[in-house]
Order: structure tokens, then sequence, then C-alpha cells
């Protein structure tokens, strides 16, 4: 590939069309307006079609993540949002490909918080529910990332909760990236911390700049957002057990010396998944799930054991059982669980 052409040193490299490229694709490859056209209308020209829709939203994506985003702003203010947000309408549901770098696209932009407005005006977070179900894990894992991002920023996450709770499904939308074989760790990540910020946040808005004055701070819909998902996504619950007790994605110890470490993501996607189960475990449905079955307390029990688990992961998970238990002697009479893993039935 010939070397990029520097001007002086403050200004922008000038790109090179690489050896082998055809010019004209290259050219449109650097033509922001052209690509937003393409991704809006289709390649409707007369001559030999250089470059489709998907192509053209993912070189869209390239310009905006590259050199850090330096061109970020050229994508926007050709109408690359817009068009983006178009594609991942039901409109084009029949191309999923596209969709998904639609989605891959706004789920960068959405890390400016001062463009995730605009999408939720735009109903993405809508169309991004929709994603989650598509037949495409691509677009599963950008859709589950653009609502992460839109649910992160504290401004449009009101918006974005309601649209779930509304939602028939809504909360199983997401879930479902949690239970597809195909979709990546960093996309069961995003799922999770989607759950964690509705439970802990719900659909409070941001606090005026200087906070609230002092007792007037207004009641939390947090615990109405806990309650909504535990009666309306009870697996939620089961899925977030299963990530959070997940010994198995580590690479074998060698000795005592060497235990068993897992990779940082995976210790991040535990470690939410375990807060965001101590965050449910306050509501009585959540408690109910959690005690109604000795199986189940015995699998928090196994995890508080884990030489794999962090010792966050671990204090969650006690966390969540000690909310679940009323610590009463009757309680702990019936849940009580033998050396062996035999639980006390309560019989004569």
């Amino acid at each position: 590939m010939p070397p990029k052409k520097k001007k002086k040193d403050d200004e922008p490299v000038e790109e090179v069309c690489p050896e082998g490229m055809d010019p004209d694709y290259f050219a449109l490859t650097q033509n922001m307006g052209g690509l937003v056209d393409i991704a809006k209308n289709g390649n409707k020209g007369s001559g030999p079609v250089l470059m489709d829709r998907t192509q053209a939203l993912t070189q869209l994506w390239t310009h905006a993540v590259a050199r850090n985003g330096a061109r970020k702003d050229e994508v926007v203010t050709a109408g690359a949002l817009d068009a983006a947000a178009t594609v991942c309408s039901p409109k084009f549901a029949a191309d999923p490909p596209a969709q998904g770098a639609a989605a891959g696209l706004l789920a960068v932009l959405a890390k400016d918080p001062e463009l995730c407005p605009r999408m939720i005006e735009l109903k993405v977070d809508k169309f991004a529910l929709d994603l989650c179900h598509c037949d495409s894990t691509a677009a599963n894992d950008a859709a589950v990332s653009l609502l992460a991002r839109l649910m992160e920023n504290p401004n449009t996450r009101p918006a974005v909760v309601k649209t779930t709770m509304q939602r028939i499904a809504g909360w199983e939308c997401v879930v479902r990236i949690l239970r597809t074989p195909g979709c990546t760790i960093e996309a069961r990540t995003d799922a999770v911390r989607f759950f964690n910020l509705a439970c802990e946040h719900g659909r409070d808005e941001p606090p005026p700049e200087g906070g609230y004055p002092e007792g007037s701070e207004p009641p939390s819909s947090a615990p109405e957002v806990r309650r909504h998902v535990a009666t309306w996504c009870p697996t939620a619950i089961a899925h977030l057990l299963d990530r959070a007790c997940d010994d198995t994605a580590n690479p074998a110890g060698t000795g005592p010396e060497h235990p068993p470490v897992q990779a940082p993501e995976f210790v991040t996607l535990r470690s939410l998944a375990a807060t965001t189960i101590a965050s449910l475990s306050r509501e009585e449905a959540i408690k109910d799930w959690i005690t109604r079955d000795k199986r189940r307390v015995r699998v928090f029990v196994d995890a508080l054991r884990s030489t794999v688990a962090t010792l966050k992961v671990r204090a969650q998970l006690a966390t969540a059982l000690y909310n679940a238990c009323d610590v009463t002697a009757s309680v702990l009479e019936k849940l009580r669980l033998s050396d062996d893993g035999a639980g006390n039935d309560g019989g004569g």
C-alpha cells in the first residue's frame, strides 16, 4: 500500500488510493455526502454499481471511529445520523446487514452525549429493540451496543426505559442477547449494563445543575422499574445468574500458586450481572424466585465458594441472597442446606 502523504504538521493526512483498488470506488469512500446518499437511497446510478447500502454505512462507521473520531463531525454534518436512523427502521427489515451497519454507526455516534437526544427524536431506541430480535447476530450486537450507549446518557435514559416498559416483551428483546449463542461477550456485557442502569436509576431525570435543594429530591422510579422487570421479564434473573456464576470461561490454572483467572472482559460481565441481581433482589417477586427452589439457593452458595469469581461478584451475590432470605429462624430453617447439597424440605 502506498504511504499516506502528509501535508504540513497540523494539517490532516491526505488519503491515497490503495494499490489494486478502483480509483472511482476509493473516491466514493472519501465522499461523505455520496456515502450518505447511498445509505438513504441505495445506488441508483445508471453506471456500474460501485457500492451498496451496507458498504456505504460501513464506510461511514469507519470514518466515525478512525483516528480517534477525528472525522466524526464530518460524518454527522453530512447527515449520516438521520440516514442511519432511517435504515434502522422497520422499512429496511429485509436488509439486516445494512441495519446492523447503521446501528453500529449510531452506537459510535451515541458516545457523543449531544447527539443522543436527536436519536430519541428519531425513535432509534424503538428500532434498536426490534433489531435485538432479528436473525443477524451482527445486527443484534450493534443494536444492544446502541441501547447501552443511550442508557448510559442520563438525559436519554428516561426515554429508553419508558420505551422498553411500554413495549410488549421490551425487556425480553434485550434478554435475547444473553441467550443467543452467537452474540459476543461485548454484546452480552452491554445487555447486562442496560438492565443494571435501568434497575438502579429507573426513569429518573438527571438532577438540575447544582443538584436539588435539600429535602426536595423527587422519589426514585427505580423500584417501579425493578418490579416491572420482575413481573414482565422473569427470565432476566435466570440469565443474569448464569452470567454471574459462570466459572467456565477461564484459562486453566497451573497449581495453588497460579489459580484460574478469567479474562478482564468476563470479569466485567460477571460483576455487572451480580450487581444487577443484587439490585433486583430487593423486589418481592425476585425474592420469591430465588427462595422457591432450593437448587437456586445452592447455585448462590456454590458461587460464594468460587475460587474464580472476584470478591465483588461474591459480595453482590451474598447481598442478593441476604435480601431474598428474611433472615428469620423460620426462613433459615426452610432453606437450610446440608453439606451434601440436599435441602431440608421441612419433613418429619
